[in-house]
């Protein structure tokens, strides 16, 4: 029965925040709240540092930008050994997370000697599968369809994104419970 499936299992809800939006991006935010059976037992929030110089349009969209990184960031090393702590024996849940996200963090573990193995879901994957809609829709337009209200402005940081993507997580597992 698929309630057993998440019975006593990890759940960790995140979302990220890179340099791009391609596989050569680096992970600038990191946010997350991780589960056991529909209860939080953690909550996450850091700044990762980088040498990379921020672009433009990433500052304006998430108002992350290279001196707030260098003030609050941790260091990369220490970033990817938290991440892989909270990912330990977890199902992980995010939005695009087969498209961008997972192909990402498989690739930056790669390139640091690691084998990173996720056991995944996408938000977006997931709700096609479950309310039977073929088109790909933004994170908002995901929340909209399942009656879930957000606030536009707050979207674009990744602790609020988390909360948006709790309630989709939530939403979505009552229909296969």
């Amino acid at each position: 029965m698929l309630k057993d499936l998440f019975k006593d299992r990890k759940i960790v809800i995140f979302d990220i925040k890179t340099t791009e939006q391609d596989l050569d991006s680096e992970i600038l935010y990191f946010a997350a709240r991780v589960y056991i059976n529909n209860e939080m037992i953690s909550k996450h929030n850091f700044f990762i540092a980088t040498e990379k110089t921020i672009p433009g349009n990433i500052i304006r969209k998430y108002r992350i930008t290279n001196k707030k990184i260098e003030s609050e960031g941790i260091d990369k090393m220490s970033a990817l050994e938290n991440i892989a702590f909270i990912f330990q024996e977890a199902i992980l849940f995010t939005y695009n997370g087969d498209s961008f996200v997972y192909p990402l963090l498989e690739k930056i573990y790669k390139d640091f000697g690691y084998n990173l193995e996720l056991s995944e879901i996408d938000a977006l994957k997931l709700a096609k599968q479950i309310i039977g809609f073929d088109d790909d829709v933004t994170l908002e337009e995901l929340a909209t369809k399942l009656g879930i209200k957000y606030d536009q402005e707050r979207m674009l940081g990744s602790p609020y994104t988390v909360m948006v993507l709790e309630k989709i997580w939530f939403r979505l597992k009552s229909f296969i419970i």
